[in-house]
C-alpha cells in the first residue's frame, strides 16, 4: 500500500490535471468557435440534444467504475474487469440510443443521419468511463496527460471534417470520436499496473449486485442533462437551446477548478486526514475565483467570438453567461463536497452490508440531494421555457431566468451538503480568502481597463480571439502577482510548484 500511496500527491496531481484542463479551455473554445461558425443556433441546439442523448445512453457506464475506483484505491488492481464488463454493456446501450433516437428525431425537425453517426460514441464513452475510473483510483494525473492528446486529436479531425469536407454536425461528432479514442488510448497505456489482476467474475457480480448505489448516485446528473431535450420539446425546436448552451458551455469553464481535487478522493479512501480536504478547498477558491472574474468581465466578447448572433440586440445572453460563471464556481464546490463526503464514507467496507447500511450512508445522502436538485431544475426549465415562450419573452430574457434558476437551486443543494459535511470533516474557510477577494477585485478593474483599450471594434474572429487570450492572461498575471506579494501561503505554493516541475 505504501508503494501505491506514493503514486498520488494531492497538490501535484491536482495541478497536473488542472493545468491540462486549463489548456483544454483554449482547445475547447477553439472547437466551440469552429462548430458555432458552421452551425446556426438551431443546429447548435440540435448538436447539444444529440450529446444529451449520448449522456442518457451512457448512464450505466459509471456504475461499475464507481466500485472499481474504490477497490483500486485501496490496493486491488482489478481494472481489467471493469474495462471488459463496460465494453459488453455498451452494446445494449448503443441499441437503446438508436431506439429512442428513431422515435424522437423528427420532433427536432432534423434528419436521422447525425443520430446514426453518434452511435459510435456509445462504446467509446463506456471504454473511457472504465479507464477513467481505473486512473482515478490508481494514477489520477493520467487523466491530465490524456487530455493533451485527446484535445489535439479532436481539433485536427474537426478541422478536416468541418472546413475541408464541410460535414456540419457530422464533422463535430467525428471530432468528439477522435477525442474519446485519444483519451482512452493514453489512459490505457498509463494505468497498466492497475489491470494486472485477471478477470474477476466475483468482483463483477458484487458490483452488479450493488449497482443501485452508483445508479442512484448518478441519476441526478443524468436527469440534469435532460435540460436541453426538455427545453427543445417544450418550445418545439432547438433555437432557444442553442442560445442557452452557447452561454452554458463558456460558463462551465469555471467549474474546471474542481479538477484541483483530482487527488482528493483516492487519498481520502486511503485514510488521509481532514487537512487534505481543507487544502483542496483552498486551491479551488484560489483558482476558481479569478476564472469566474474573467468569464464575467469578458462575457460579451466571449459570446461574440462564437457568433454575433449570441449578442445581437434582443438576444444578448451576456447576463446569462455572467450568472452561469457563478454556477461554474458553485458547481466546483459542489463536486468537492461530493468527493469529500463519499471519500470519507466506509459503508462499503462493512461486513454483511445490506440496503439499510447504504441507506444511511453518504452515498445515499449525496445521491438524494443531487436528485432533488435535478428534479427541481428540470421542472424550472420546463416552466421557464414554456411560460417564457407563451408570453412572448425574448430569448435573452428566458435564458437569463433559466440560468438564475439553475444557479439558485444549486446553491440550495450545496448548503444542504455543507450541513452534512461539517459533521464528517473539520472544514474551514481558507484564511487567505480575503486576499483572494482583494486580488479578484484588482483583477476585475484591470480586465475592464484592458478590455476597453483593446476592443475598439471587431477585427475578425482570429484577432478577437488573440485579444481575449491576451487580456485574460494579463488579468491572471495581475491576480497571481498580487496574491504572491500579499499572501505567504501563495508564495509557498508557487515555490513548491516551480520546484516540482522545474
Amino acid at each position: 500500500m505504501k508503494e501505491l500511496q506514493s503514486k498520488i500527491h494531492l497538490r501535484r496531481t491536482g495541478l497536473i490535471v488542472f493545468s491540462a484542463r486549463i489548456l483544454s479551455i483554449f482547445t475547447g473554445m477553439l472547437f466551440l468557435v469552429m462548430i458555432t461558425g458552421w452551425l446556426s443556433p438551431t443546429k447548435f441546439g440540435l448538436w447539444e440534444v444529440i450529446l444529451s442523448y449520448v449522456a442518457f445512453a451512457s448512464y450505466p457506464s459509471y456504475w461499475l467504475g464507481f466500485w472499481a475506483t474504490r477497490e483500486i484505491a485501496r490496493g486491488r488492481m482489478i481494472g481489467r474487469t471493469v474495462v471488459l464488463m463496460n465494453l459488453v454493456f455498451s452494446v445494449g446501450a448503443a441499441c437503446a440510443f438508436l431506439a429512442y433516437s428513431i422515435m424522437s428525431y423528427s420532433r427536432f425537425q432534423a434528419s436521422f443521419a447525425p443520430f446514426l453517426l453518434a452511435v459510435m460514441l456509445i462504446p467509446l464513452v463506456y471504454w473511457n468511463q472504465a479507464v477513467n475510473s481505473v486512473a482515478s483510483g490508481y494514477r489520477p494525473e493520467a487523466v491530465g496527460y490524456s487530455i493533451l492528446f485527446s484535445e489535439t486529436s479532436k481539433l485536427l479531425v474537426a478541422y478536416v471534417a468541418l472546413f475541408i469536407f464541410k460535414l456540419g454536425i457530422n464533422g463535430a461528432i467525428l471530432g468528439v470520436v477522435a477525442s474519446y479514442v485519444g483519451q482512452g488510448l493514453v489512459i490505457t497505456a498509463l494505468v497498466g499496473g492497475a489491470v494486472s489482476e485477471p478477470l474477476s467474475l466475483e468482483a463483477g457480480r458484487r458490483w452488479i449486485s450493488d449497482s443501485w448505489v452508483p445508479a442512484f448516485n448518478s441519476l441526478g446528473t443524468t436527469i440534469s442533462s435532460a435540460d436541453t431535450v426538455a427545453a427543445s420539446l417544450v418550445t418545439g425546436g432547438t433555437l432557444l437551446t442553442g442560445y442557452y448552451q452557447a452561454a452554458f458551455q463558456i460558463g462551465l469553464i469555471v467549474s474546471y477548478s474542481m479538477y484541483l481535487s483530482s487527488g482528493l478522493y483516492p487519498l481520502l479512501l486511503r485514510g488521509s486526514s481532514d487537512a487534505t480536504a481543507n487544502v483542496t478547498l483552498d486551491l479551488i477558491l484560489m483558482f476558481g475565483m479569478p476564472m469566474a472574474v474573467v468569464v464575467i468581465v469578458l462575457a460579451p466578447r466571449l459570446l461574440a467570438l462564437l457568433s454575433p448572433a449570441y449578442v445581437a440586440a434582443g438576444n444578448n445572453v451576456s447576463l446569462a453567461l455572467c450568472i452561469l460563471a457563478l454556477y461554474g464556481l458553485v458547481s466546483a464546490i459542489s463536486g468537492f463536497f461530493d468527493s469529500t463526503l463519499m471519500g470519507k464514507e466506509t459503508a462499503d467496507l462493512v461486513a454483511g452490508r445490506d440496503f439499510r447500511t447504504y441507506l444511511g450512508s453518504a452515498f445515499s445522502f449525496v445521491a438524494a440531494v443531487n436528485l432533488g436538485y435535478a428534479i427541481a431544475y428540470i421542472a424550472s426549465v420546463i416552466l421557464t421555457t414554456g411560460l417564457g415562450t407563451a408570453l412572448g419573452l425574448s430569448i435573452s430574457a428566458i435564458v437569463v431566468v433559466w440560468a438564475a434558476c439553475q444557479v439558485g437551486l444549486l446553491v440550495v443543494a450545496v448548503l444542504v451538503k455543507l450541513r452534512r459535511l461539517r459533521k464528517a470533516v473539520a472544514l474551514r474557510l481558507p484564511s487567505s480568502l480575503p486576499k483572494y477577494l482583494l486580488a479578484s477585485l484588482v483583477m476585475t478593474c484591470s480586465l475592464y481597463l484592458l478590455s476597453s483599450l483593446s476592443f475598439p471594434g471587431s477585427a475578425g474572429r482570429l484577432v478577437d480571439g488573440v485579444r481575449i487570450l491576451g487580456i485574460a492572461t494579463a488579468g491572471a498575471g495581475v491576480y497571481f502577482i498580487l496574491l504572491i506579494l500579499v499572501d505567504g501561503k501563495s508564495r509557498r505554493l508557487a515555490s513548491e510548484f516551480l520546484h516540482k516541475f522545474s
